[in-house]
């Protein structure tokens, strides 16, 4: 599958997307209203992609200014694809993939983010796991805005420092963005 970046200067550069079923990339109307709405936040932003799949999200980042981005994935056939996506738009001193689990991952990272995405595999409970350890590990910074692409409702958050402060549906697709507590 094909997808293209939405906007910034790669925009409509295509990219690939990993083949098979293991990975969902985000929908083009998706990522541009999120990017809408990030508006200046990328320039010299620091990106988090977790479960990043083609790693279109970290990829429109970097398109739009972020001074670097962090991809968090662990299917093989989707870091070989992120691999040529970073490699095709040469832009690899911009870019870091760490290969593993989110969960284990989550637990190193040491600085925080300006904007980090969040994009697990739907309906397995990932989200609120997810959410809780950037939460606990205050991978957020100041000011930084935190989105979740999600198909179920979030429930049951036990969260500290984040807050929800909008959520809105695209055809299945539920996005929530959070920010840090006042």
């Amino acid at each position: 599958m094909t997808l293209r970046i939405t906007g910034g200067i790669f925009r409509n550069r295509k990219i690939q997307a990993p083949k098979g079923t293991q990975t969902r990339p985000t929908l083009e109307k998706v990522r541009k209203a999120v990017f809408d709405k990030l508006q200046q936040k990328c320039e010299n932003a620091l990106f988090l992609d977790l479960f990043a799949g083609s790693g279109a999200m970290g990829l429109e980042a970097v398109s739009r200014g972020a001074k670097g981005v962090v991809f968090v994935e662990y299917d093989r056939l989707a870091i070989d694809c992120l691999k040529k996506n970073i490699n095709s738009l040469e832009i690899e001193n911009q870019c870091q993939i760490l290969k593993g689990k989110a969960e284990q991952i989550l637990n190193k990272l040491q600085s925080p983010f300006d904007i980090i995405y969040i994009d697990p595999p739907y309906e397995k409970g990932y989200a609120e796991k997810i959410l809780e350890l950037i939460d606990k590990n205050k991978l957020l910074a100041e000011n930084g805005i935190l989105f979740v692409e999600e198909r179920a409702p979030l429930k049951n958050l036990s969260l500290i420092n984040l807050e929800l402060k909008q959520q809105k549906t695209y055809g299945s697709t539920k996005l929530y963005q959070f920010e840090q507590k006042s």
